[in-house]
C-alpha cells in the first residue's frame, strides 16, 4: 500500500473516531508480522497533528477498556509480602520506585512498569502471577520513546493492605517517607529502589579520570533526606542532596559510590538485582560479590 493510500485510508478511519491505534495500524499495514503502532504516530503528527492528541488519548481509554474486560481470575501469591525476605525487600525497593498502586474499575491494583523488560519479569516470577506484561508504545510531538514494559495485578487486596502499613500508596510520588524495614533487609530494598529510579554510572573526572557513580532519585523529598541520614549513620558517609528538574538526588561517587554498591549487591542474587546495573557495578570491583 503507497503512503498516499495509506494517508487517505488514515483520515478516512480516525473520522470514524472508535478505532485505536493497534487496530490502525492493522488495517493500514496488514501484511505486517507486528502493530507498526510508532508508523501510525508518525504518520498522524505528520499529516494530521491535530488528531494526534486524540488518537494517544483514544488508544489509551480503549486499551485501557479492553484490558479490563479481559481480566479474569489470575493466579497471584497471596502470601509473597507476608513475611519479610531478601527478595520481598527487594521487590518492595523496586515497587516503592516505580511502583504504582491505585483503584481499577474499583478493585485494588498493583502496577509495575519499566523500560527494563527483564526487571519486571523476575518480579513477575517471585510474584508466582500469570498476569501477562504488556508493553507501551509513547510518542508525543512525533518523538518515540522507549518501550514500558507493565505488570498490572489486578484485585489484590492483599497487597494495596500491606503497602498501606508501609505508608506507600496511591500518588506516592510526592509524599513517599522512608519505610520502616528490617534492618537485615535495608540493602535488598535499597537495591531494588536504585534497580528501579537510580543509576550506577562511570563519569569523566578532570585529572583522576573516570570515576564509578551511584545516583538516587526521587520525586519526594522526605524520602531522600530520610534515605541520605540512614545512609550516613550507617555507611559512616557523608552525603549531600540535590534538587534537579523538581527531583531530589544522592550523588555517591568514586570510594563512596563503590562503598554503598557493596552493600547494595552483598547479598543478591541474579533473581533479586538488575543484570545491567550489576554489570556496571562489577565492572569497578575485581573480585564477583553476587551469590549464585
Amino acid at each position: 500500500m503507497k503512503t498516499a493510500t495509506r494517508i487517505k485510508l488514515l483520515g478516512d478511519l480516525l473520522s470514524k473516531g472508535e478505532l485505536s491505534a493497534s487496530d490502525l495500524a492493522r488495517k493500514l499495514y496488514p501484511a505486517a508480522q507486528y502493530s507498526q503502532v510508532s508508523s501510525i504516530y508518525r504518520l498522524v503528527a505528520t499529516h494530521y497533528p491535530t488528531y494526534e492528541k486524540e488518537l494517544r488519548i483514544r488508544s489509551e481509554h480503549l486499551r485501557r477498556i479492553r484490558h479490563a474486560a479481559s481480566l479474569r481470575c489470575r493466579v497471584y501469591d497471596k502470601t509473597f509480602f507476608k513475611h519479610w525476605s531478601a527478595a520481598m525487600a527487594w521487590v518492595v525497593g523496586v515497587i516503592a520506585s516505580d511502583g504504582c498502586l491505585y483503584l481499577k474499575n474499583e478493585k485494588p491494583t498493583l502496577e509495575i512498569g519499566s523500560t527494563d523488560k527483564d526487571l519486571v519479569e523476575k518480579i513477575q516470577t517471585l510474584l508466582s502471577t500469570d498476569y501477562k506484561i504488556i508493553v507501551k508504545k509513547t510518542i508525543r510531538d512525533g518523538k518515540q520513546f522507549k518501550d514500558t514494559y507493565q505488570l498490572d495485578v489486578y484485585n489484590c487486596p492483599e497487597y494495596f493492605e500491606f503497602f498501606d502499613s508501609l505508608g506507600i500508596g496511591p500518588r506516592k510520588s510526592l509524599s513517599l517517607h522512608l519505610p520502616i524495614i528490617p534492618k537485615e533487609f535495608f540493602w535488598d530494598f535499597l537495591r531494588g529502589y536504585v534497580d528501579g529510579d537510580g543509576s550506577i554510572c562511570e563519569y569523566p573526572r578532570p585529572l583522576y579520570g573516570t570515576q564509578f557513580q551511584v545516583s538516587i532519585h526521587s520525586g519526594s523529598k522526605d524520602f531522600i533526606v530520610q534515605l541520605s541520614q540512614y545512609i550516613e549513620k550507617e555507611l559512616q558517609l557523608r552525603t549531600s542532596v540535590y534538587p534537579s528538574n523538581g527531583t531530589f538526588t544522592i550523588v555517591f561517587a568514586g570510594k563512596k559510590g563503590q562503598a554503598l554498591g557493596k552493600n547494595l549487591y552483598k547479598n543478591a542474587t541474579i533473581e533479586t538485582s538488575l543484570e545491567r546495573k550489576y554489570t556496571m557495578f562489577q565492572k569497578w570491583n575485581s573480585i564477583e560479590i553476587r551469590s549464585h
